[in-house]
């Protein structure tokens, strides 16, 4: 028995100490690498924005990302597809243009999207006052974003 807690004390000093951390990185390492290869879920498409993306968008509508008319084309493929929920994380430095009412209208009544922006704040507190009374949760709703 003392043996065993002198043991057990030993491991504890030299792991508390650190000694044991790059075992314990290389064995994680290892069994993740052990790990049979994830199949893709047919059920999520990932849309992702390259920089060739942007900069194939008209020089007088880009703005550093996504122009308002070129994220509304987006937002209406996407739900031609009739997705159960479509989730956007964009950064925009910039509002909506006034004249492009569609975007707007896609941004505020679109029940589906989940905007988690950087940028101008109404769509952002659009979604999370919606998400508010969706849920009638508002603390955890307001820690998303």
């Amino acid at each position: 028995m003392l043996t065993s807690v002198a043991v057990t004390g030993a491991v504890w000093g030299v792991r508390s100490v650190g000694l044991l951390q790059p075992l314990e990185l290389w064995a994680f390492d290892r069994s993740l690498a052990l790990r049979p290869a994830e199949t893709l879920d047919s059920r999520l498409l990932v849309v992702a924005v390259s920089e060739a993306d942007i900069q194939a968008q008209k020089p007088g509508q880009r703005r550093g990302s996504l122009s308002d008319q070129t994220l509304n084309q987006l937002l209406q493929r996407l739900e031609e597809l009739q997705p159960r929920v479509i989730g956007l994380d964009v950064y925009r430095d910039f509002p909506v243009d006034s004249q492009n009412s569609g975007l707007k209208t896609q941004l505020q009544q679109n029940k589906r999207l989940i905007a988690i922006c950087k940028g101008a704040t109404w769509p952002m507190t659009l979604q999370v006052s919606r998400l508010r009374r969706k849920y009638q949760n508002p603390g955890s709703v307001s820690a998303i974003f």
